[in-house]
C-alpha cells in the first residue's frame, strides 16, 4: 500500500481516536501505535475494507477502552465531542464510525465485532441518549408565581428544554407522561414538605433527579431543597448543573 493512502486518512484516524480515548495526547499515541505496526508489516489492512475502514478497524483493534475522565477540558476539540465523551464506550464508537466518519452500519458491525442489528440498535439508543444529554428536559413544578425569576430564560440559557409548569398535584403524572431529566420545583414555605414528599416519591421510583426551589431565607426541607431568599441565578443554576450530572 502507497504510504500517501494512509496520510490522506491521519485527519479521520486522529478524529477517531482522539474521540474514542477522549484524550487528545492518547488518541495521538494510539493512531501512532497502528501506524507505526502497519509500516513496520506486524498487522495488515484487512482486504475485503476500504483503505479508510480498514485504518479505522485498526485504531478500534489496537485500542483499550479505559472509560475515565477527559484530562482535560481542551482535550476535545467540539463541544459535540465533548458531550459525546459521556456516552459509553461501545455507544461512543457507534455513534463515531456512522454519524461524524460516515461508515454503513454495515462497515461498523465489521469493525466493532457485532452483528448490524445490534450496531444499528446501539445507534438509535446512544444518539437518543446524546440528544437528552446535551438537551435535557425539565419538568417545571411551581405553586405560585415566580417572585421575577424567569426560569424558562433560566433553562434555556442552561440549553434544557422546559417543561410546564405543573401543579405539585399533577406533578407525578406529568413525569411519567413527560419523561424529564429532571424536575425543579418552585413553592411557596407552607408548601415544602408537600412539594418534597411528592417528588421524593418520583425520585426514588422513576430515578429522575430533583431540585426544590423556595424563598424560605434559610431554611431547607429534604435534601434536594435549596433555600434562597433572594434567589439567586447563579446559585440555582449551579444546582441545575450538579444535578444533571454535569459538574
Amino acid at each position: 500500500m502507497e504510504e500517501q493512502s494512509i496520510v490522506s486518512q491521519l485527519p479521520a484516524l486522529l478524529r477517531y481516536a482522539r474521540s474514542l480515548t477522549r484524550s487528545r495526547y492518547e488518541g495521538e499515541a494510539l493512531v501512532e501505535t497502528v501506524l507505526t505496526s502497519l509500516l513496520a508489516g506486524q498487522t495488515a489492512l484487512e482486504p475485503s475494507l476500504s483503505v479508510r475502514s480498514g485504518l479505522l478497524s485498526l485504531v478500534h483493534r489496537h485500542w483499550i477502552p479505559m472509560d475515565v475522565a477527559p484530562s482535560s477540558p481542551g482535550d476535545l476539540d467540539n463541544p459535540l465531542f465533548a458531550e459525546l465523551s459521556r456516552a459509553e464506550a461501545e455507544d461512543r464508537a457507534v455513534l463515531l464510525l456512522i454519524r461524524f466518519e460516515g461508515l454503513s452500519v454495515a462497515e461498523a458491525a465489521r469493525i466493532l465485532g457485532k452483528s448490524q442489528a445490534e450496531v444499528a440498535r446501539r445507534l438509535v439508543d446512544a444518539e437518543r441518549r446524546l440528544f437528552r444529554q446535551a438537551y435535557p428536559r425539565v419538568l417545571i413544578v411551581a405553586d405560585q408565581p415566580e417572585d421575577g425569576l424567569d426560569l424558562d430564560e433560566l433553562l434555556a440559557n442552561l440549553s434544557c428544554e422546559v417543561v410546564g409548569p405543573v401543579d405539585i398535584s399533577d406533578a407525578a403524572a406529568a413525569a411519567a407522561l413527560e419523561q424529564p431529566d429532571l424536575i425543579l420545583t418552585f413553592v411557596s414555605r407552607q408548601n415544602i414538605e408537600a412539594s418534597v414528599a411528592a417528588t421524593d416519591g418520583i425520585d426514588s421510583h422513576r430515578g429522575i433527579p430533583v431540585v426544590v426551589l423556595t424563598t424560605t431565607n434559610g431554611e431547607t426541607a429534604g435534601r434536594h431543597t435549596a433555600a434562597s431568599d433572594p434567589l439567586e441565578r447563579t446559585v440555582i443554576m449551579t444546582l441545575i448543573n450538579r444535578a444533571l450530572g454535569r459538574t
